[in-house]
């Protein structure tokens, strides 16, 4: 086992049932307790009215980065990341002075995480025009990276003109951890490799995890730097044998299909589930763990509660259960 992979793990603005700040902090403890090396909040400006959201009787968005500040608050050592920001739904200063801030209030805590985003509302509201967001993402990481850098930025690019300097600077130098969320192309794969430490990709077969993890190898060594592989996962961990048939298989069943696992038509959900994803017994998660890692992942980011269809409590049982069973182990 390769002892420098990590382990992150989201908790969610969004949920079948709305979540408190309590219930929040709580999860954020727990996390840092079970020796997760991070926390990240993905983020939408609204509820996405596609796959099983549309199911959800609670149609609240939190914040991400207020929740994240209320993170910083109860914690001590975890990483804390905005996973992923729709960079082109806001101005490259706004995220450059949001993610120094929380930098420098967490003491060199802060994750950079981007993505050109895909959800409609995430471009209607602030009026960006959805057909340019990668070549308004790539113009964002440009500036921002300036604005973590350089003491003055006069920026000057197809989408952005300005003039500004960024105090304070972040903590971590010369600029925070930097991820990039994107599917297998190779563009956002490239586009991965020239700006961040992280290329993630959700939800992979073990075969396509291969295949990004070889493309990233390529685009890194043309780029000259060493962005390495994360992959997310939902996790689904007990100790029976009779609950994985029964509790873990059909959570798993029902996301299938969906935006996020798509098993070939001539394989079984159950079958899918126990090759590709971190799923089962303790040891069927190790083994998985392992088979990822043979093929170059060095970072798992982990969903306990499934996008919200389980309650933050269900997560809290299950990210407890898989840091006794699980990372204690690796």
């Amino acid at each position: 086992m390769n002892a420098k992979s990590k382990f992150g793990v989201y908790v969610l603005p969004w949920g079948s049932e709305p979540a408190s700040l309590d219930q929040i902090t709580k999860f954020a403890k727990l996390a840092e307790e079970c020796g997760f090396d991070s926390i990240q909040i993905p983020t939408h400006l609204t509820l996405p009215e596609v796959h099983f959201f549309k199911e959800f009787p609670n149609k609240n968005m939190l914040d991400s980065f207020i929740m994240a500040g209320a993170i910083a608050s109860v914690t001590k050592r975890i990483k804390i990341g905005v996973n992923a920001s729709i960079l082109p739904a806001l101005h490259p200063f706004m995220w450059a002075k949001f993610v120094s801030t929380l930098d420098v209030l967490t003491n060199g805590r802060a994750i950079f995480a981007g993505t050109v985003g895909w959800w409609k509302d995430d471009f209607q509201i602030p009026g960006v025009d959805i057909h340019k967001r990668g070549q308004i993402t790539e113009e964002e990481l440009k500036a921002i990276n300036s604005l973590f850098t350089d003491e003055t930025v006069d920026f000057k690019g197809r989408f952005y003109q300005f003039q500004a300097s960024l105090e304070p600077k972040p903590v971590q130098k010369p600029r925070p951890v930097t991820w990039i969320s994107g599917g297998s192309d190779r563009r956002s794969i490239a586009r991965a490799a020239r700006f961040a430490d992280y290329f993630c990709t959700a939800s992979p077969p073990i075969q396509n995890a291969k295949q990004i993890a070889t493309i990233l190898s390529e685009e890194t060594q043309k780029a000259r730097t060493a962005t390495k592989l994360a992959v997310f996962h939902f996790v689904g961990i007990t100790t029976e044998q009779e609950a994985v048939k029964n509790e873990i298989v059909p959570i798993f069943n029902k996301m299938a299909g969906q935006a996020y696992l798509h098993p070939p038509s001539e394989v079984s959900v159950s079958d899918y589930i126990m090759n590709n994803s971190i799923a089962g017994l303790p040891q069927d998660c190790i083994d998985r763990i392992n088979d990822f890692q043979e093929i170059g992942t060095s970072y798992f980011l982990t969903d306990f509660y499934y996008h919200g269809l389980k309650s933050i409590e269900y997560g809290m049982k299950q990210m407890e259960l898989f840091g006794d069973k699980v990372l204690s182990k690796l």
